[in-house]
């Protein structure tokens, strides 16, 4: 157990490490082929990161998160598209963006005057809370069993 949460603060530590070289060192260069060159060994090493977890459910999440997600995000930074671009004005913002799956809100005041509130049809907006809040604590419970 100690070595799985040890790898996995490893990880962590490197992907906040190799973000914030994106955030200070990366977008100071010439959106293009130059910023892609500079970001390329991270593409490299978020697909190490993601299989240096030993545990099978932190290799998905892992990999879900740093090489899938931060890489496709990074490689849209790359070439100066949203989300990431222009650089958020803050570190602990820009690695959010980079390595969650959150959208940052970009709404006007004209736009949020003009156009009421639309509500997706998802299921979360028909259950309760509680019923929802109780789905996830057995889905919880269910992977700590699991690992017995």
């Amino acid at each position: 157990m100690e070595a799985q949460l040890e790898s996995f603060f490893r990880v962590r530590i490197l992907a906040i490490i190799s973000l914030s070289y994106c955030f200070y060192f990366s977008s100071k260069l010439p959106k293009g082929i130059f910023r892609l060159l500079s970001l390329t060994p991270l593409f490299i090493l978020f697909l190490y990161l993601s299989l240096t977890v030993s545990s099978a459910h932190s290799v998905v999440v892992t990999a879900f998160f740093l090489a899938w997600l931060g890489n496709f995000k990074l490689l849209l930074f790359a070439f100066d598209q949203p989300p990431l671009s222009p650089p958020p004005p803050t570190l602990l913002r820009f690695i959010s963006l980079a390595s969650l799956p959150i959208k940052p809100k970009t709404t006007t005041p004209s736009q949020s005057q003009s156009k009421p509130l639309h509500r997706s049809n998802n299921i979360s907006h028909h259950l309760p809370k509680p019923i929802l809040f109780a789905i996830k604590v057995v889905i919880l419970a269910l992977l700590f069993h699991s690992y017995k």
